[in-house]
């Protein structure tokens, strides 16, 4: 759960109001407390104590401190008997933030918050602040109304109404409930152009942070916000203030109240709509979105207003990302100590394997799945899971239960709970086999190890290996480029590949066995090889400490480009006949605080 600023304002508001009541009650030697400082400054310098305290206590994270700082100069204002405007308040509290932590802007936390409140800003601008809420026929003025210089008759004692009758006439009163009626359209209408703006103006940024729009955000929020901020944080606060036992009470409630909201979120969840998932957007869509934000937003009477949904269309309608028909694009993805790799065509997909799950890093859940879903992978073709090494394997679960897989390759025991979970899902089950060949986009596929039958041994042993080829290119450098992803195969599977035909394991890419270990990557596996390019995937410190130094040291013999996921980060290889290209993260986007020495050359 987060700490907004939604919820700082209303600790504020509710300090600043017992502080005023409280302050407009004392007397000194017959004096009134106002009369020295008005009620309306001490209840604001009380709200922003109690604010500073509540930020302190929630970690002072980027939304508290903007709803901080803006009531900060909305009560300097005050004292100073100055008048700001609702933009400057928002401006102040920009710049005060950023002072203090000029990283800020890194966090998704601070585009969220300063859009919603700048959204809601900008949206209210266009908003008449002056509303009629009833007609002029519905006022009756009284006599003494119409002529206060009138003398009031006492009614006769037996002519006087009974009070219950009285009672009962002004809690029927037609044009009493119509008021009423109206008073609450007109907050209904407010609440819903608020919670517009706010879910469009954010919109685009949920999509570049998260990679997904959730469409059913405004009904969610509609009832998760009134529900957080009327109950669950009362009780909280109470669980705070109130002495034990009566604080457990308070807590508990808080918890209750928690479980009903989750259980309804949850409903919301499931409905097959509730979210639009999307690849991450570039710089240009996310301009085009912002500026149909601004355009959709603008006031009454703006010029062609009903054009701005098409600027979102390069937000909602991505250009295609795959290579060419006739080339693959491997990404060895950043994961720690475990492999995972992305295989794509021009119009296909295969992962192999997909690191950590929950018995270590969660990598599956944390960085695949988001991964894929950044880069437009909404559907795998195939996901091979090489063998049951949980670094390995691990992962497979959440990629399961968050991509749509259509079929499902692995070198794992048949009673392997991922086989029921792949079928669950829809997936075609395949058992991987040496002779397995299929072709994506003019790019052949090709498992070359175990041998076909029962899988026996320790997982390394028959561990999935494949090799991915382009076809040979026309002209003098149009050779064909292939990627051999050879998984954790030690030197005994490493013989027997040789032994059986030496020429099939050439590759100029090497994902390398193992990760480096000692047991494999063996002089006649790489002579066989010959390798241009090999990429350790490996943990930063692991306590496996991969790669080992003399097989390090046998690949840069060879003068080999070396890429190493805990120096260099991702590495990318792009692959076309007769073309081989490798990026390292830590090339392309590389920061001043990366430290160079970490440089798998050095």
């Amino acid at each position: 759960m987060a700490i907004s600023g939604l919820h700082l304002s209303f600790v504020a508001g509710l300090s600043g109001w017992a502080v005023g009541a409280l302050w407009r009650r004392v007397r000194w030697r017959g004096v009134e407390a106002p009369l020295v400082v008005p009620a309306q400054k001490m209840a604001v310098a009380g709200a922003l104590c109690v604010a500073a305290a509540y930020a302190a206590l929630a970690g002072f994270n980027v939304p508290v401190q903007r709803a901080l700082w803006m009531l900060a100069v909305t009560a300097a204002a005050l004292w100073s008997s100055r008048e700001l405007a609702r933009g400057h308040v928002l401006a102040w509290a920009l710049g005060l933030v950023l002072l203090r932590d000029p990283w800020a802007v890194t966090a998704a936390g601070f585009w969220l918050s300063f859009g919603a409140v700048a959204a809601i800003l900008f949206a209210a601008s266009g908003v008449p602040r002056v509303r009629r809420t009833n007609d002029i026929d519905d006022i009756e003025l009284s006599p003494e109304e119409v002529d206060p210089m009138r003398e009031k008759e006492e009614p006769r004692e037996a002519s006087r109404p009974p009070r219950f009758y009285a009672r009962f006439c002004a809690a029927f009163d037609y044009g009493r409930w119509r008021r009423a009626a109206r008073s609450l359209w007109v907050r209904v209408g407010d609440g819903a152009r608020v919670q517009w703006a706010v879910t469009l103006a954010l919109a685009p940024l949920t999509a570049y942070w998260f990679m997904q729009i959730p469409l059913i955000g405004p009904l969610a929020n509609a009832f998760a916000i009134p529900w957080v901020s009327l109950f669950v944080t009362p009780a909280v606060l109470a669980g705070v203030v109130l002495p034990a036992p009566l604080d457990a009470f308070a807590l508990r409630a808080a918890h209750a109240l928690i479980e009903m909201l989750a259980a309804a979120l949850a409903t919301l969840e499931g409905w097959p709509w509730a979210v639009l998932r999307l690849p991450q957007p570039g710089y240009w869509a996310l301009g085009c979105a912002a500026v149909g934000v601004v355009w959709g937003l603008a006031p009454r009477g703006w010029p062609l207003r009903w054009l701005a949904p098409f600027t979102w269309l390069p937000l909602l309608v991505p250009a295609p990302s795959g290579p060419p028909p006739g080339a693959f694009r491997l990404s060895a993805l950043d994961i720690g100590q475990g492999t995972s790799v992305l295989v794509e065509t021009a119009r296909h997909t295969l992962l192999f394997d997909a690191g950590p799950g929950p018995e270590s890093t969660h990598a599956g859940e944390r960085i695949v799945v988001p991964y894929l879903q950044a880069h437009g992978v909404m559907r795998l073709d195939a996901l091979m899971v090489s063998h049951d090494d949980s670094d390995h394997s691990g992962g497979a679960q959440a990629v399961l239960d968050a991509v749509p897989v259509r079929q499902f390759v692995a070198g794992i025991l048949p009673d392997h709970p991922l086989w029921a979970s792949a079928r669950r899902a829809g997936a075609e089950t395949v058992q991987c086999a040496a002779g397995q060949r299929w072709e994506w986009d003019g790019v052949t596929f090709e498992v070359l190890w175990p041998n076909a039958g029962p899988l026996s041994g320790k997982p390394n042993t028959h561990c999935c290996v494949l090799r991915v080829s382009t076809a040979p290119g026309r002209g003098v450098a149009g050779g064909a480029v292939s990627a051999l992803l050879a998984a954790d195969i030690e030197a005994s599977a490493e013989r027997a590949l040789v032994a059986r035909d030496a020429g099939r394991l050439q590759a100029q890419v090497l994902v390398v066995p193992h990760h480096g270990s000692k047991t494999s990557s063996t002089e006649p596996f790489l002579d066989s090889v010959w390798p241009l390019v090999a990429i350790f995937q490996v943990g930063y410190l692991s306590r496996f400490n991969h790669p080992h130094p003399s097989v390090f040291a046998r690949y840069a013999s060879r003068h080999i480009i070396l890429a190493r996921s805990d120096a260099d980060g991702a590495a990318r290889v792009e692959a076309a006949p007769g073309a081989l290209s490798v990026e390292r993260f830590r090339d392309t986007q590389r920061r001043y605080w990366m430290d160079a020495g970490m440089d798998a050359g050095e």
